[in-house]
């Protein structure tokens, strides 16, 4: 990695503030409410699907002109992290296609737990997702089950994932769980409000639901519940009825 890129990775860590990263994701957090209103008045026109690939070349075109480095380059930095000081860091890499998914499910950190893992796999199962169309990646990196993550570990890889998302440049995000949301809205989110519904940050919409963690714990109503928002996201995608087919970029 260059010392420029290391650089900036340091200065957005060093911007976080409050509760969570306050730095409106580098998705353009200022141009929600403008872009939810063209969205609104083009959906009328243009399809969902096509409207997300509209959406999709312009973050193309501006993403380019603000990023100089790679996500190879992002995932060395990762690896190579050492600012968490109380555990032994084990960092891991996001899943599946990281190339160009479709969409990327971000979750607090990574899934060990089999029961955990199968409830979410399921609830892709049934939505008609498959490998190639997403990815998974994680608020901390880390694998740290004996306890929470803290604030400051949080703060600490939110930079990470603020800048892999730039770079892999989903057409749509999906935060599994409030604190993903939190992280990515810089601010406080409750499910309740942001759930079963297409909301916005810059360009990006953003679908959020229950985490596969708490699924395992909640019973078959929430399970359903996740299956039900996962459904909606491949509707946005690639619209009702159509067959599941891997798109391109």
């Amino acid at each position: 990695m260059t010392e420029n890129t290391t650089h900036q990775v340091r200065s957005e860590s060093a911007q976080d503030s409050g509760h969570y990263a306050v730095n409106g994701l580098f998705l353009g957090y200022g141009e929600s409410s403008a872009i939810s209103i063209i969205a609104q008045e083009l959906e009328s026109i243009i399809p969902k699907s096509e409207l997300g690939e509209v959406l999709q070349k312009a973050r193309k075109e501006i993403i380019s002109q603000k990023l100089s480095f790679n996500l190879l380059d992002l995932h060395r930095q990762t690896i190579n992290c050492r600012k968490c000081k109380a555990f032994s860091p084990s960092p891991n890499l996001p899943m599946w296609n990281v190339k160009n998914p479709d969409v990327v499910f971000v979750v607090d950190y990574p899934i060990q737990n089999k029961q955990v893992a199968e409830a979410f796999l399921k609830a892709l199962k049934k939505a008609s997702f498959t490998s190639s169309q997403v990815c998974l990646t994680y608020v901390n990196r880390c694998e740290n089950q004996k306890r929470k993550f803290e604030l400051a570990e949080i703060q600490n890889c939110s930079s990470y994932l603020h800048l892999e998302l730039q770079i892999m440049n989903p057409r749509a995000i999906v935060c599994l769980g409030g604190t993903a949301a939190s992280v990515l809205y810089g601010k406080d989110i409750t499910i309740k409000d942001y759930r079963s519904k297409q909301n916005w940050l810059g360009s990006w919409p953003i679908f959020v639901t229950y985490s596969p963690f708490s699924v395992t714990k909640s019973g078959d109503s929430t399970m359903d519940g996740m299956i039900s928002d996962f459904q909606m996201v491949y509707n946005y995608l690639y619209g009702k009825g159509e067959k599941n087919e891997s798109s391109q970029h």
